[in-house]
């Protein structure tokens, strides 16, 4: 089964920066700033996965160009980010379709408190639905 997690916010709601602690979480060691899409081997006991994950996912070429990397990369669990509506949506939920892969779309808001607590807060839900 192939399982797709999708963090799903409008701009400035911490999608990227949580994506980004959660790859930190399994050592995925992503050592450039800014966006980035990387592939690999994720154990989360008992369970090993090839994982996609992907920060950037504001349009959707973006999206699309992540979702082909994950391909590439054989991988059966990918994370990513995308917007409320939009190509971004319609791109994902057309391969999510296409390729019956199972989908956690998790909806993200901007802050309400402390963004360290925001952003754990994602992480765990990222984490959760492993």
């Amino acid at each position: 089964m192939t399982k797709i997690i999708i963090i799903q916010g409008i701009a400035n709601t911490y999608k990227s920066t949580s994506i980004r602690d959660f790859a930190a979480l399994y050592n995925f060691n992503i050592l450039q700033p800014g966006d980035f899409t990387i592939a690999k081997t994720l154990v989360k006991a008992p369970a090993t996965f090839q994982a996609g994950i992907a920060t950037g996912g504001d349009t959707g070429l973006i999206v699309a160009n992540n979702l082909q990397f994950f391909v590439d990369h054989n991988c059966d669990l990918m994370i990513c980010a995308c917007r409320t509506h939009g190509a971004t949506v319609t791109m994902l939920t057309n391969q999510i379709a296409a390729n019956g892969w199972t989908a956690v779309w998790i909806p993200v808001q901007r802050p309400v408190g402390p963004i360290p607590a925001h952003v754990a807060a994602i992480v765990q839900q990222i984490d959760s639905n492993i």
